[in-house]
């Protein structure tokens, strides 16, 4: 009886932890020392891409710069379907947006988005924080 009763117990607990775990990965968000918020947003629709970036950073933050890139996915590489964009906001928050039409269907497309946050130093000049690497695939 007292080993039936371990075993439950060992069960009860084990089906508790994986509960725990499971519910909480789900929770699981990118931290983040300088920034707050990214958006890194791609949809296309009858050969129009539709691209959106979103950073939010801390109010000790000076300036961000953003390197977004349209990419096709061809013959095994990642290649640029349109010039690279590099929106850059003097403030602790950016928001970019634009389109880039005439992308041909059947291919997997993705926005490659490399932000960099910067604090102004006492000597004038800016500091790299932190740099953050988001990528939104979409196929079309």
């Amino acid at each position: 009886m007292k080993y039936l009763k371990k075993v439950l117990i060992s069960l009860l607990l084990f089906a508790a932890v994986s509960s725990f775990v499971s519910l909480n990965a789900a929770e699981i968000t990118p931290y983040w020392t300088d920034v707050g918020t990214v958006t890194n947003n791609l949809s296309i629709e009858d050969g129009t891409a539709s691209m959106r970036v979103y950073v939010r950073a801390y109010n000790h933050i000076d300036r961000i710069e953003a390197t977004v890139s349209l990419q096709r996915y061809i013959n095994g590489q990642w290649r640029n379907a349109v010039n690279s964009y590099f929106p850059s906001s003097n403030d602790c928050y950016l928001i970019w947006s634009d389109t880039a039409s005439d992308l041909q269907s059947g291919y997997h497309y993705r926005l490659h988005t490399k932000i960099n946050v910067y604090e102004l130093s006492d000597d004038g000049t800016y500091v790299l924080k932190e740099t953050i690497t988001r990528i939104t695939e979409y196929d079309y």
